[in-house]
């Protein structure tokens, strides 16, 4: 599954080709309702682990909205 020339989705890990974060690996899923997710996932950057956490909401079939923990909201349309 790709999203877009630097995403690349293969079951628990999201490969970033550009940034400083070259690999995600996902921690936790948990539907919180419809459409719904909570989402923690993990990184190495070669000098520190963390954690990145959001919501990941499904309003349509069309559309994602990612919204950070600490800030900041990313929604996404499908392409056509």
């Amino acid at each position: 599954m790709r999203w877009s020339a630097h995403h690349d989705l293969r079951r628990d890990t999201r490969y970033n080709t550009g940034g400083g974060v070259p690999e995600f690996k996902n921690k936790s899923s948990v539907q919180t309702g419809a459409g719904l997710y909570r989402i923690v996932d993990t990184f190495y950057n070669g000098q520190t682990w963390g954690n990145v956490n959001y919501t990941l909401r499904l309003p349509d079939p069309d559309h994602i909205e990612i919204t950070y923990v600490k800030g900041g909201i990313f929604k996404l349309r499908r392409c056509s």
